[in-house]
């Protein structure tokens, strides 16, 4: 099996992250806020999240407890998708949802291969990526460009060891209850693949700190 690039690769992104990163408010007080936040989401323990100072919701962990050096591979696991209690599932269509969800996983599997090896079967020296998207609310249009049409969603992701299922590290967007407005113009379908990407990038950027910690 492929062993993930050297420490020489890490450093040299370690400014990239560094800046990412501040110390603030925890996640759990600004999930409070967020009154529409579907309970029972992936997570359920905040504790030592930090702050990204570039976007705004958005809180990284790592176990500093766990020796990352020992992971070899990375299993990249399907998407669970809670639906707004409030839309009861009402303009959510199943075959563009699932587009949408498949999409976001060759995103997350482009934005990882190459530093990391994608494996497809659990291992001590495995980590498994568990990702799910939060208070999804449709549009207005079921679908466009057979991608499923949100109005919001939040997105939470967790590295846990694939055989004792420990957390080594999450990552997560809570987005208020807010649309697609700060990700820019374009049709909803546009608009959703771009979320998509940021929150790509985001997955990427929790491996990274896993692995330069």
């Amino acid at each position: 099996m492929e062993r993930f690039l050297s420490k020489s690769i890490y450093i040299a992104i370690l400014p990239v992250i560094l800046f990412v990163l501040v110390g603030c408010a925890s996640p759990e007080e600004s999930r409070k806020k967020d009154e529409q936040q579907l309970p029972g989401g992936l997570l359920d323990d905040y504790t030592g999240m930090e702050r990204s100072l570039l976007t705004k919701q958005v809180y990284f962990y790592v176990n500093p407890e766990i020796d990352s050096e020992k992971y070899t591979g990375i299993i990249i696991d399907p998407v669970l998708v809670f639906v707004h209690a409030g839309t009861y599932g009402e303009g959510i269509n199943a075959t563009a949802m699932h587009k949408l969800s498949y999409l976001y996983q060759k995103d997350v599997a482009r934005s990882l291969d190459g530093i990391y090896t994608l494996e497809s079967a659990p291992g001590p020296d495995i980590l498994r990526l568990r990702t799910a998207f939060l208070n999804v609310r449709p549009t207005v249009e079921a679908e466009t460009d057979g991608l499923q049409s949100l109005s919001g969603v939040s997105m939470e992701a967790e590295f846990v060891d694939s055989v004792t299922g420990e957390r080594v590290g999450s990552v997560l967007h809570y987005r208020l209850g807010k649309g697609y407005e700060e990700i820019g113009t374009g049709t909803p379908a546009n608009r959703s693949r771009k979320i998509l990407k940021k929150w790509a990038g985001l997955i990427r950027a929790s491996a990274d700190l896993i692995f330069i910690k």
